[in-house]
């Protein structure tokens, strides 16, 4: 840490002497006593004096001298001052700290011991630039008793014992810091014969500095008093703030032609160590070069590449500044700047160039006013033309400009024997510094967008990105690029990538990259309007995005530093599907900011395509506060300007009509127009009218849209159909009575005492590719439940128009769902009507997959109510306990199967079984016939069949006379998931299709098993219920261990010639239990017989039974066991056996994953859960190879989840396997899990084992 904590000024001298001003103690408490946080609030610390002295000699020998103190007034302060740091060149000076002591508010001092706190190392930070000189020295002294409140003093002294130019002195004194400065003097004692020649105060504070001379014994006194010196507040990027704050520079050199000399006269003798090698290498570079500019850029290239860069000091005349010889650094084809300067240097002059070594100062501009040696950096210049010269650089290994443009606007001085003036490097013109990128891109009808770009990489943009891919594996450059594209539009994926040259360390050729990507979904989908995203990627790559910095701050006090000059080209062509027009284009923006900025931006549309070009540049390396307000003010005019983005909209209706199947290649057809409109008399009776205008496309959609079925019930509905068919040529045709067929429902003649279902069937004329067919549906609905409807806005085809209506009496209670994004919702009230309308237009066609859940779960739907669960529950409940009743046979029957003296479980077993193996199922579902469709009890023991809701009632007839208490629970074929319940609950849908008894008592479901399961299993496992006593949804769920799932354990007896014994033991619950107990109740012997060689086959062809395969079902759960004897069961090579896990595949068939990616859900309508255990006993001698972890897990609760433990003991293997999968709805962001999970499932080492034998006999 130095005294001024925001100053980083390394060269400068502030360093240590004898004490020179003395401060009585009560001179440091008046002094001290005012200075608080509160007076200086900004303030972390408060120099209260500081007396620096130097002595200097005629020789540019000197002793310098600085004693200040500085008090603590916040925690940063005291951290920042509790280490302090003195940087110097043993080669050059020697440094003492003859008084480091911490001062207390009492006044208290404490000592610190700086040889036990300090310790002098080599300056480490040199390491990082492969700068080995350990004369670069740094001593760390650490405050141990520093407080807030404290005052430091510090007393150091720096003898110079030999001047870096002999017979120079000068000087850099900081008088204004980021700490306010109370008193600080400088004392400057010379020789009269040697005065200073160059004195500046630079950037005063008006009055706070005087200054005195005074001349005694042949010695000159300079005296400056600096008070009361107001602290500044540092600003990003701004130069050094011994750059820019009151500062006094002096030195005894008459001008900057001085310096030159010197340093000319410093290089001379290493520029001439040339050897015939470097001339012969001369000579071999510039053989073919025809020009002045191709001799320079061949010998260039030569050092900048193949010269490494790296420093070992051992010059004894000016190290530091005195190069190598240049023989040395061609043989050992390394050096520092210098040595690479001066290397060039010598084969320029020797292929007849002008060449010179050049002290540069690389940074903020040097002030020229004073001559001094404080230069960074040496280069070489050439001089073409008198008094003009071509600076180079050759320190960079991956730079095809000889000067980057990133060292413009810098302080430099060119060593001359005659010596010359500071000068400052050119500006590079914004055109040498661009980026350039070329776009194409294309969107398809699918939304998926297509791109390539190409971008090339001129002047800085060439020296960054060509370092960093000099220096970066291939795998880190893609991903660079994937992560920048992403970030410029989302969800983009780079597909590939090429970089020019091949070998990027290649100056000859420029460099570029070309990029082809593509972005899945970019156009919006359910919404009339959207923003546009455009293929620009200039605000990710290049320059001109980093080189601001900083620009926070409303205004500056200092000039802002920038970089380079640099900018971006860019100019993309983006070509639309014919289903997307543009709604709004940003007009021309040209924002300028004269040498300082230049914006410009013009979108237009040209046909099909809309085509763009941006232009952004900086154009200057330094902002003044004026020039920084100018980019403010420019900067918000182009973020304004940027956020304004072309507004586009789907247009499917304006698709040329020869342009329709490249619209939607996807597609069968495209429903033109589309109307859904309900008039409700009361809610149990309306009227429904659909009307569709569909155009259709290919041979599929005539397939798909030629008839038109329609199930209904003329009990309680009545169906009229009208269609009109318009063929390509015009021409017209209308459905006729003889196209319309009425037919029977499929389970009529199975269930006669029900009214009879129909089912429309309507085939339409002349269905053509081409044609577009008008149909419009009436339907007359009668003693409903209530009414209920879910009209989806979206589909399996492009959608041009739909609209959906509904009229209801005022006062009628109605439901409705939230409006989807895309659909607009209107209202009309009159006297004694409501009217609820939705419309929407061009809404895409849904991507097709399987597994999709129904529409209405995931796609833009308006669901609507007139019903209440509470109410509808109530109301069935009493219609179905209505029919138990009067019921005197069932109820006979029941206590003969069931009598008193049985066990209740055994009493609920046996009419479950009875009414399961003696009444068929037949008939309508629940939601397909009015409830006075409901048969009593004794009828449907009569008749022998019922459907859902009479079987319910003949069984809870029977339990009731058997003393069973029992439930009504109505069910859907849904299984229980937000998507799906969601929906419900906003406006209550009649999707009940049948109806199960629950028993609270033993918590299970009847009504849906055959008399092979067991007591408490459903196959509406998981399903949405209605509890018709609550009228809240649930979900069905089966009793404790009632739940569908099985398991195998297989031991395995492996021999190490690989044969093996299997022993297997499966066990079956819930469904898969009853599916089993079925197959072996009802199987013949023979059948028996071929359903185990099977099995057996399944492991292995040559598999043969141990004994005899059991089968135990009578219980539960239901058991296989079985042994087999497999005589090559493992494979042998070499000192391997490995085999495949028996019967995994039960576990990897669960998950079938088709694409890696999904644009709509995927759905699992019901549950399913395997677990598989393995005991693997291993033949002597062998190990296993490749296991795995321990434990390896995947997915979470409530989803698809996979587990795997693994556990070895001394000639075992056990390993486990679970795998579940519940009712879900997977949204596309995570399908990946699934596809992870069958990655999992199918890799060979989850369903593969390894043993590798150890010692002793081979198999």
């Amino acid at each position: 840490m130095s005294k001024f904590p925001g100053i980083l000024f390394a060269v400068l001298l502030f360093a240590a002497s004898v004490l020179y001003g003395a401060v009585t103690p009560e001179q440091l408490k008046a002094q001290s006593a005012p200075v608080t946080a509160e007076k200086y609030p900004n303030a972390d610390s408060v120099l209260l004096f500081d007396f620096q002295s130097s002595v200097y000699q005629a020789d540019g020998t000197a002793v310098e001298t600085d004693d200040f103190y500085q008090k603590v007034l916040t925690e940063t302060g005291r951290r920042d001052m509790r280490e302090l740091t003195f940087r110097f060149n043993t080669t050059y000076e020697a440094l003492e700290v003859p008084v480091l002591e911490v001062i207390k508010p009492d006044g208290k001092v404490v000592k610190i011991d700086v040889r036990a706190n300090g310790r002098v190392a080599v300056e480490p930070s040199q390491m990082g630039a492969n700068i080995y000189d350990p004369a670069n020295k740094l001593l760390a002294v650490t405050v141990p008793e520093l407080e807030i409140g404290d005052i430091i003093h510090v007393v150091s002294k720096e003898t110079v014992r030999k001047p870096r130019i002999p017979g120079v002195w000068s000087n850099i004194y900081v008088l204004q810091a980021d700490v306010p400065f109370l008193h600080y003097e400088v004392k400057i004692d010379g020789p009269e014969s040697h005065p200073l020649q160059a004195i500046r105060l630079k950037d005063e504070v008006k009055g706070s500095v005087k200054f005195a001379e005074t001349k005694k014994d042949g010695r000159i006194l300079y005296t400056w008093t600096a008070e009361n010196v107001p602290q500044v507040v540092p600003e990003p990027d701004m130069p050094p703030l011994y750059m820019c704050v009151q500062r006094l520079l002096v030195s005894t050199a008459k001008d900057w032609p001085e310096i030159s000399q010197w340093y000319y006269g410093v290089c001379r003798p290493r520029l001439d160590a040339v050897t015939p090698e470097i001339r012969a290498k001369v000579e071999e570079l510039t053989k073919d070069a025809k020009t002045p500019d191709a001799k320079i850029m061949a010998l260039f290239q030569f050092v900048s590449q193949q010269i490494r860069y790296m420093g070992i000091t051992a010059e004894t005349e000016a190290p530091g500044y005195e190069p190598h010889d240049v023989s040395l650094t061609f043989n050992q084809r390394y050096g520092v700047c210098r040595d690479k300067a001066a290397l060039l240097v010598s084969m320029l002059e020797l292929a007849g160039l002008k060449a010179y070594p050049v002290l540069f100062m690389a940074g903020y501009p040097k002030d020229d006013e004073v001559p001094n040696n404080y230069f960074n950096h040496a280069i070489v210049a050439v001089e073409d033309t008198p008094g003009h010269y071509i600076l180079m650089d050759p320190t960079y290994e991956t730079t095809a400009e000889l000067l980057p443009s990133t060292m413009a606007n810098m302080s430099y001085l060119v060593a001359r024997p005659q010596g010359d003036v500071l000068r400052r490097s050119p500006l590079v013109p914004t055109a040498n510094n661009l980026l350039r990128i070329k776009t194409e891109a294309a969107i398809a009808p699918d939304g998926t967008l297509q791109g390539r770009s190409v971008i090339d990489f001129l002047g800085v943009n060439d020296q960054i990105y060509r370092d960093a891919f000099s220096r970066w594996p291939l795998d880190y450059r893609r991903q660079f690029f994937a992560g920048r594209l992403k970030r410029a539009m989302a969800g983009a994926e780079l597909e590939t990538l090429k970089i020019f040259p091949e070998n990027v360390r290649d100056m000859s050729r420029p460099l570029a990259v070309e990029m082809t990507y593509r972005v899945d979904d970019c156009l919006p989908s359910g919404t009339p309007a959207y923003l546009l995203e455009l293929p620009c990627f200039g605000t990710e790559f290049g320059a001109a995005n980093f080189v601001l910095g900083s620009v926070g701050l409303r205004e500056r006090r200092f000039p802002m530093q920038l970089f380079s000059t640099c900018g971006v080209s860019e100019q993309f062509k983006l070509t639309l599907p014919p289903t997307c027009r543009i709604l709004s284009l940003p007009p021309k923006v040209t924002i300028n900011a004269p040498g300082i900025m230049n914006f410009n931006r013009v979108l237009k549309s040209e046909g099909s395509s809309l085509v763009g070009d941006n232009y952004f540049s900086i154009d200057t390396v330094e902002l003044s506060p004026d020039g920084y307000g100018e980019l403010k003010k420019a900067l918000a005019e182009i973020d304004a300007v940027e956020r304004q983005l072309p507004v586009a909209g789907p247009d499917y209706g304006g698709a040329a009509e020869t342009k329709v199947a490249e619209a939607f290649p996807a597609a069968d057809s495209i429903l033109l127009d589309a109307s859904v409109e309900v008039r409700l008399k009361d809610a149990s009776t309306w009227t429904r009218t659909d009307r569709s205008v569909r155009k259709i496309l290919n041979y599929a959609g005539v397939k798909d849209y030629s008839e038109l079925k329609i199930a209904y019930n003329p009990v309680w509905e009545s169906v009229e159909v009208k269609a009109t068919v318009t063929a390509p040529d015009g021409t017209e045709k209308e459905l006729s009575p003889a196209e319309i067929n009425v037919m029977d429902a499929a389970w009529v003649a199975a269930a006669p005492r029900y009214p009879a279902g129909k089912l429309l069937v309507a085939s339409f004329p002349g269905v053509v590719p081409g044609s577009v067919v008008d149909s419009t549906v009436t339907r007359s609905c009668k003693n409903q439940s209530f009414f209920s409807l879910a009209v989806v806005f979206a589909g399996d085809f492009p959608i041009v128009e739909k609209s959906f209506s509904v009229e209801y009496p005022k006062g009628m209670s109605f439901k409705h769902s939230a409006t989807p994004d895309g659909v607009i919702f209107r209202e009309v009230l009159d006297s004694d009507r409501v009217r609820y309308s939705w419309s929407a237009a061009d809404v895409p066609q849904l991507p097709s997959e399987p597994g999709r859940p129904p529409l209405w779960m995931f796609a833009p739907t308006v669901v609507v109510s007139s019903g209440d669960y509470a109410a509808f529950g109530r109301k069935l409940s009493a219609a179905l306990t209505e029919k138990t009743r009067n019921a005197p046979k069932a109820a006979e029957l029941a206590r003969k199967l069931a009598p008193e003296t049985m066990r209740i479980d055994e009493r609920i077993n046996a009419i479950r079984t009875w009414v399961a193996r003696h009444i068929r199922p037949a008939g309508p579902a629940l939601n397909e016939l009015p409830w006075s469709a409901f048969t009593p009890a004794d009828v449907t023991l009569q008749s022998g069949y019922g459907d859902s809701a009479d079987r319910a009632i003949l069984l809870g007839a029977m339990l009731k006379a058997a003393g069973v208490d029992y439930r009504f629970v109505a069910a859907t074929e849904l299984g229980y998931a937000a998507a799906a319940t969601r929906p419900l609950m906003r406006a209550p849908q009649n999707i009940f299709t049948k109806v199960l008894v629950y028993l609270p008592g033993f918590d299970s479901h009847l009504n849906d098993t055959g008399e092979y399961a067991s007591l408490g299993s459903t196959a509406s496992e998981e399903a949405i219920g209605l509890s018709l006593d609550t009228g809240r949804l649930m979900t069905i769920r089966p009793r404790r261990k009632g739940e569908s799932a099985t398991s195998c354990a297989y031991r395995i007896r492996l021999r190490a010639d690989g044969s093996a014994q299997i022993e297997a033991s499966c066990s079956y619950f819930g469904l898969p239990y009853q599916s089993m107990h079925r197959k072996f109740k009802e199987m013949t012997p023979a059948e028996s017989d071929q359903f185990f060689e099977s099995l057996a086959a399944g492991i292995s062809q040559e598999a043969q039974y141990k004994g005899k395969p059991v089968a135990a079902f009578d219980g539960y759960p239901g058991k296989l066991y079985f042994t087999l004897e497999v005589p090559h069961f493992a494979m042998v090579s070499g000192d391997y056996l490995q085999f495949s896990l028996p019967g995994f595949s039960a576990l990897s068939n669960m998950v079938k994953t088709a694409s890696s990616t999904r644009r709509t859900p995927l759905w699992r309508n019901g549950p399913a859960k395997t677990v598989l255990e393995y005991r693997i006993e291993m033949p002597g001698n062998f190990v296993p190879v490749g296991l795995g972890p321990e434990r390896f897990e995947l997915g979470r609760p409530g989803t698809a989840a996979f587990y795997r433990h693994v556990e070895e003991a001394s000639g075992t293997i056990s390993l486990e396997y679970g795998l579940t999968l519940p009712v879900e709805s997977v949204p596309p962001v995570d399908y990946g899990r699934l596809v992870e999970l069958q990655r999992e499932l199918s890799k060979l080492s989850s369903s593969r084992i390894i043993l590798k034998q150890q010692q002793g006999v081979k198999p």
